[in-house]
């Protein structure tokens, strides 16, 4: 009888250890499962809000990140980059106004249409991704954020670009990839601080001849109606990479001899 309630007694401190070893572990796990979705959702919008490697802005003391609208009414003032990517907004949120330190701002991914012509008074605007939106024109109050940087309008539906964009002169990344471009205005020319210009699927024939003042190192213009080297390229000397497949080339392009040249991409004509 001593034995069995010995052995009872070891039985049942048995399962009390086993019952806090359990504990411990599921403690263990929620919190680390706590510690990598924080994670995650870090990685996310700082991945959302990365700038590219063509635009190194100044770093933003106490660089704040807001996803939320309503929460930048209590500290406008600190906030330099925001993200509403995805939210398939239709209409401009006319709070981002009273951001008057944003840096960056994020809104690929939505329904927009148009851009509010205080979006102006952003003096400090240096990089805005309107990917993947309803645009049929480039907004014309872009053209006046003399600090731009970076401008996304790939995947919209663009059918021109005006005239004003040639008062860019800080603009260094262009990428208006998938719209519907038949043509570039010559005020193109006057980007002169274009480092990289991306035109892929458009419906582009030529590029304007003024754009060797330019100095573009990255031009990609796949998926176009190029049917050879627009002669403007042999003019690009800072020119590092051109990508130029899926077009109608009719014969085997002349290699543009530029010097700095080291990626390039044409067509098959065989």
């Amino acid at each position: 009888m001593y034995l069995m309630k010995k052995l009872t007694r070891n039985v049942d401190w048995l399962s009390a250890i086993i019952l806090l070893i359990s504990l411990s572990s599921i403690l263990y796990v929620s919190r680390v499962s706590t510690l990598y979705q924080h994670f995650a959702e870090d990685l996310f919008l700082n991945k959302q809000s990365k700038p590219s490697e063509a635009f190194n802005p100044d770093k933003c003391s106490d660089l704040t990140v807001y996803r939320d609208i309503n929460d930048v009414l209590a500290n406008p003032e600190k906030i330099c980059r925001y993200s509403a990517a995805g939210q398939n907004l239709t209409d401009f949120p006319d709070k981002l106004l009273l951001l008057t330190n944003l840096e960056i701002l994020d809104l690929h991914g939505n329904r927009l249409t148009s851009l509010p012509d205080g979006l102006e008074n952003l003096k400090k605007l240096k990089e805005i991704d309107l990917g993947d939106n309803l645009f049929t024109e480039m907004p014309p109050v872009l053209t006046k954020l003399a600090s731009l940087a970076k401008l996304e309008l790939g995947f919209n539906r663009l059918t021109g670009i005006p005239l004003s964009i040639g008062e860019l002169k800080q603009l260094n990344f262009l990428s208006l990839n998938r719209n519907q471009l038949a043509s570039l205005p010559d005020s193109m020319g006057d980007l002169e601080n274009l480092k990289s210009l991306e035109l892929t699927g458009n419906q582009l024939k030529d590029l304007p001849a003024n754009l060797n003042r330019v100095p573009i190192r990255e031009l990609y213009l796949n998926d176009n109606l190029f049917s050879e080297i627009p002669s403007v390229i042999n003019g690009l000397k800072n020119l590092e990479v051109l990508h130029m497949k899926n077009n109608p080339f009719k014969e085997a392009p002349q290699l543009p001899k530029l010097p700095l040249l080291q990626q390039i991409e044409l067509p098959s004509v065989f």
